[in-house]
């Protein structure tokens, strides 16, 4: 029965805007919720890794994780990503006061991958002694070496030392998760960052990482390789770039010269790298970019070296110029601005690591002799100047990192026949080229 003066019509009307109203205020709050539940998400993921960092008895100083099962990358969906396991409660208990005291020893058998699926842990750990903890790790874990570890744990840590110092156990299964993991001794750790002696966990280490496992002195180094992986790129890049492009040269460095981009990695794996993370990347170079003298934004998402030759304005406005104001178009004076341009950029190359800066200088002066300046002034900081005027300079930049990253990426991947096993080493390889061979360029608007 309705109400007297109440017509059905205005009712359904009435009924109509309650339920708009319902409709907006959920749609206004799904972001919300959907950004809770993927922080929520993101939360328990990484006190899954950090229980399986706890679950090693051996002791280990420093710890990251890294690669497409930690950060989402392109061609990687929600449904791949592994569903978190039920912790046991001694791992639980280790992970919630924060010790490091592992869970039982899991029992010597091959591991298996059945109940595991989605993307591969990558996990990097640095150890004070490594011959000694891959003694304690073997009791532990015996089923994630191969054969290799009947020779004894010296044997392990003499391969270790080859190419770029790192031992992996691909493949493994930690916590219902598969996991790949790599040892590393602190002190080549520490080396690599500095000096960029292979730029095997120095590169890894400039693309955004999940430290579990933090060291004062490898903060310190980060920052330091986090700096020279922005000169570097900038040395290749033109005088105005985005950042999506000083990123993507950034992402690259570690890959020039590695024979596995060219067969049996995803030939895109860069764009998918950075495409997918832009954010952090930003989160991650920001702060270094605002603090270096001679690159700044100069719009949105843009930025400029100052690098000019000539009287020209410092950014070029684009064709709908009414973006833009008139101020940035500005020009300046040639003469001294070039004189600060070449002053800058050698100071930058002087600052580089000394494993490039060794192999720029060779490079350098192979150059001069072609060009017929034999007599050229060799003392700095006149040298890194005439290496900054140099046409050459980009190519010579990415000859020098091709220089470094070649021959340790090799011996590595060598090696990691050996350290995985022939059955484990012939699957990894296979879903390599499955990757590989099914890959298609991202965009970066997806």
């Amino acid at each position: 029965m309705l109400a007297r003066g109440v017509r059905p019509a205005r009712l359904a009307r009435s009924g109509a805007r309650l339920h708009s109203s319902a409709v907006a205020a959920a749609t206004a709050a799904a972001p919300h919720a959907d950004a809770a539940a993927a922080a929520a998400a993101a939360a328990d993921h990484t006190a899954r890794i950090e229980r399986i960092v706890a679950s090693f008895r051996a002791p280990v100083r420093f710890a990251l994780a890294y690669g497409s099962g930690v950060y989402r990358q392109r061609g990687y969906g929600p449904a791949q990503a592994p569903a978190p396991p039920a912790p046991t409660s001694d791992s639980a208990a280790a992970a919630a006061s924060g010790s490091a005291a592992p869970p039982a020893a899991t029992p010597a058998s091959k591991p298996t991958t059945a109940a595991a699926s989605g993307p591969m842990i990558d996990l990097i750990l640095g150890v004070t002694h490594p011959e000694h903890w891959h003694s304690l790790n073997i009791r532990q874990n015996r089923q994630h070496y191969s054969s290799l570890a009947n020779l004894g744990s010296g044997s392990i840590s003499s391969i270790q030392d080859l190419g770029a110092g790192l031992y992996y156990n691909p493949d493994v299964v930690i916590e219902g998760a598969r996991v790949k993991y790599g040892v590393i001794s602190m002190e080549r750790l520490l080396q690599d960052l500095n000096r960029w002696d292979s730029l095997y966990v120095a590169g890894r280490m400039q693309k955004p990482v999940l430290v579990l496992r933090d060291d004062a002195r490898v903060r310190l180094a980060t920052h330091s390789n986090l700096t020279n992986a922005v000169r570097t790129s900038l040395l290749m890049l033109p005088q105005q770039f985005s950042e999506e492009d000083l990123f993507l040269k950034i992402a690259g460095l570690s890959y020039q010269g590695d024979f596995r981009m060219r067969f049996g990695e995803n030939p895109y794996k860069v764009f998918n790298i950075v495409y997918a993370q832009m954010d952090d990347f930003r989160k991650l170079y920001r702060p270094i970019i605002e603090e270096m003298p001679d690159v700044n934004y100069i719009a949105d998402g843009v930025l400029q070296v100052h690098r000019l030759l000539e009287a020209k304005p410092l950014f070029q406005p684009p064709a709908d110029a009414r973006r833009w104001p008139a101020s940035r178009g500005a020009t300046h004076s040639s003469i001294r601005q070039q004189e600060e341009s070449i002053k800058l950029r050698g100071a930058m190359i002087q600052a580089l690591p000394v494993v490039l800066r060794q192999r720029l200088n060779k490079l350098h002066l192979n150059y001069l002799a072609k060009v017929g300046k034999f007599g050229a002034d060799r003392s700095e900081p006149r040298f890194s100047q005439s290496m900054a005027e140099s046409p050459e300079l980009a190519a010579s930049v990415e000859r020098a990192l091709a220089g470094i990253v070649s021959w340790p990426a090799a011996v590595q991947s060598a090696k990691g026949i050996l350290t995985a096993g022939f059955s484990r080493s012939l699957a990894y390889a296979g879903e390599k080229v499955g990757k590989m061979m099914s890959a298609k360029k991202p965009s970066p608007h997806k």
